[in-house]
């Protein structure tokens, strides 16, 4: 029943299942919801699998406890081209 009640009203969801919550954001974590929902640099490490927070566009803790790790794109990289003759006019 209660969960029937969470899907036709929002806010209740919210209440009852929570949110995610942001703990790194653009590789700065994020202190004081990291202090509020207890999480430590070692639950980064260890759970996230993140050594360099550098690295992270965004993590958060989701409604289930786990944490939710995307990394920031490296961007295009420079690819060595290797060109052919266009034609020989002479030889």
């Amino acid at each position: 029943m209660l969960s029937a009640l969470a899907f036709v009203l929002p806010w209740f969801g919210k209440l009852v299942k929570g949110t995610a919550s942001v703990v790194v954001q653009d590789g700065v974590m994020q202190t004081g919801p990291m202090r509020r929902l207890l999480v430590t640099h070692d639950d980064l490490r260890l759970q996230a699998s993140v050594d360099d927070t550098a690295i992270v566009q965004v993590t958060r803790l989701e409604r289930s406890g786990q944490l939710s790790v995307i990394t920031a794109k490296t961007g295009p990289t420079v690819q060595e081209l290797r060109s052919k003759p266009a034609c020989r006019l002479f030889g």
